[in-house]
């Protein structure tokens, strides 16, 4: 299951867009829910949540890794875990 918000992809322009799908069809098959949400500063391309199970959090790490080798410099991954579900209450 998935959640978009226009607002939080709207102004987007179309690189940052596709960054983002690039991430979410990698990273969304590995996670039970995805939310994209509104990012937290100007430098963020991406803002989103990702819900899953405690058994695949290594594998969903090697996701992570292979897009942060595959993108090289452009981007850097920032992501926390293992923490409460409060997204997907």
């Amino acid at each position: 299951r998935s959640t978009y918000s226009a607002p939080t992809i709207a102004n987007r322009n179309d690189f940052g867009l596709r960054l983002i799908v690039k991430v979410l069809d990698k990273l969304k098959p590995q996670a039970i829910e995805y939310k994209v949400q509104k990012n937290i500063t100007d430098a963020m391309f991406a803002n989103v949540a990702f819900f899953v199970h405690r058994s695949d959090e290594k594998q969903f790490d090697e996701y992570v890794n292979e897009l942060s080798d595959e993108l090289g410099d452009n981007i850097t991954f920032k992501y926390v875990g293992p923490i409460a579900p409060v997204n997907f209450i």
